[in-house]
């Protein structure tokens, strides 16, 4: 059974939901290069009058999500003109020495995006965000510019 916000006309699929629950305990390897672990995901629109669905965005060029990524590789494959929701697992070190993963949803909303897609796309964030858990929510509207390590590690508690 499908998870339907009683607020917004956008579905978690079930399949969607358990992933998103795997991907939050899954361990990242330390010494990795600097890499990630990514899940995006976009809304599939449908009809007037038909529920939008979440899904995993599989056609992002030549970036295998499936395993560690580099996330300089996953920005450049995003697109740029219609907003995503990017679930980061990484490594932070903090200036005491200690490291930890740390879980942020990102989300992606590229500058020249359809106006019909960022509606939907921001009524059905904070539903998302719940179903993420992640530690940290960050917005990023300036395009590939706008994220990077940097930004995360900034970002994140």
């Amino acid at each position: 059974m499908s998870k339907e916000g009683q607020s917004t006309q956008v579905i978690i699929p079930d399949e969607l939901s358990k992933k998103l629950k795997k991907f939050r305990i899954a361990r990242l390897a330390k010494d990795n290069g600097g890499k990630v672990k990514a899940i995006v995901v976009k809304i599939t629109y449908h009809e007037e009058g038909e529920k939008s669905s979440m899904e995993e965005d599989d056609d992002l060029d030549d970036v295998d999500t499936s395993g560690e990524v580099d996330l300089e590789e996953l920005v450049e494959a995003l697109p740029t003109s219609s907003p995503r929701y990017i679930v980061l697992v990484f490594w932070k070190q903090y200036d005491d020495g200690r490291e930890t993963e740390r879980l942020a949803l990102v989300n992606w909303v590229p500058p020249n995006s359809n106006p019909t897609q960022l509606t939907l796309h921001a009524m059905a964030s904070k539903q998302f965000e719940k179903a993420v858990m992640a530690n940290t929510v960050i917005e990023v509207r300036e395009g590939a510019e706008g994220l990077n390590m940097e930004l995360l590690l900034e970002k994140t508690k």
